[in-house]
């Protein structure tokens, strides 16, 4: 082997053992472990409150109901969103003054007493004495009686003789408050024991039935209709309180049609409005009320336009 040989091989054999000592090296240097991974943030959840259901329409209907059972908060609550809706409603006004105002500061402090006879409700006797079936509320307060509703007959009722007016006669029904049957369909009776808590109820459904008899013909017919619908709801046979909820219900709607139509002429827009809308309430296929509340709306926008 020449000296250049030799010089190679060992240049050779150094290169490999520098490469043996680097790799040994790499093995036993220390590593860093794998960083752990990093969770991925969880979305946030944000809860979508529900919406709160909107209140139901308010209606004059609601609010007499309210006053009947003497739930004088909710019938306030009802009357001042009719007056927010319809700023014309005249009886909703004159019910919240009813609610308002010192009893005995609006009706005086001399009176003389009658004494409720059978069928007779705070409306009834408010139309005989006073001529105005809506001063029930009225009437209540100024004998303290918490629910008009609860009226018995033998109670001896105050009658302020500043509102006195002309008696009025008020017809009494022909309805049998003894005996339940009347003008009710009839189901077939087979040979099985008497429902006594049945013929309970429909008892208590004739008597209302008469209670809104009565009230029609006081006038109050928004408190007729509540009578005959909770007639109807003892005692959904009794198709005679169902033909007079009916009834009185497009009287109602036909007086509020005619009472708009000549406030209309009287050019008391707004409440001939409040009255349009309110026979809406009670019958929305009511056209000619449909017809004449949008015009009667479209003179309310000129006239408000001129007054800009």
């Amino acid at each position: 082997m020449n000296k250049h040989d030799h010089c190679r091989s060992v240049g050779g054999l150094l290169v490999v053992m520098m490469v043996l000592l680097l790799v040994s090296a790499c093995e036993t240097m220390p590593t860093q472990p794998d960083p752990e991974p990093v969770p991925e943030p969880e979305p946030e959840v944000v809860e979508v409150a529900e919406p709160e259901p909107s209140p139901p329409p308010a209606t004059l209907q609601q609010a007499v109901d309210f006053l009947d059972l003497g739930n004088i908060e909710a019938a306030e609550d009802v009357l001042e969103r009719i007056l927010e809706r319809s700023p014309g409603s005249r009886i909703a006004r004159r019910f919240l003054d009813q609610i308002r105002t010192d009893p005995i500061e609006a009706m005086g402090t001399d009176y003389t007493e009658v004494e409720v006879q059978p069928g007779e409700s705070l409306s009834v006797i408010a139309h005989r004495e006073l001529g105005d079936s809506l001063q029930f509320f009225a009437l209540a307060r100024y004998n303290a009686i918490a629910v008009p509703r609860r009226l018995a007959s033998g109670m001896i009722i105050r009658i302020p003789e500043g509102l006195q007016a002309a008696p009025v006669q008020v017809p009494a029904t022909d309805i049998t408050w003894d005996e339940p049957g009347v003008g009710r369909d009839e189901v077939p009776v087979d040979d099985q024991p008497v429902d006594e808590e049945a013929l309970a109820r429909q008892r208590r459904a004739d008597v209302l039935y008469a209670e809104g008899l009565n009230e029609r013909q006081a006038g109050n017919l928004y408190l007729a209709i509540s009578r005959f619908e909770d007639a109807l709801q003892l005692d959904p046979a009794l198709v005679t309180a169902a033909e007079a909820a009916q009834a009185t219900r497009a009287e109602l709607v036909n007086t509020l049609h005619e009472q708009a139509v000549s406030m209309y002429r009287e050019q008391r827009i707004a409440d001939a409005i409040a009255s349009w809308e309110e026979a809406i309430e009670l019958d929305p296929e009511f056209e000619p009320a449909q017809v004449n509340l949008e015009r009667a709306r479209a003179v309310q926008r000129r006239l408000q336009e001129l007054d800009e």
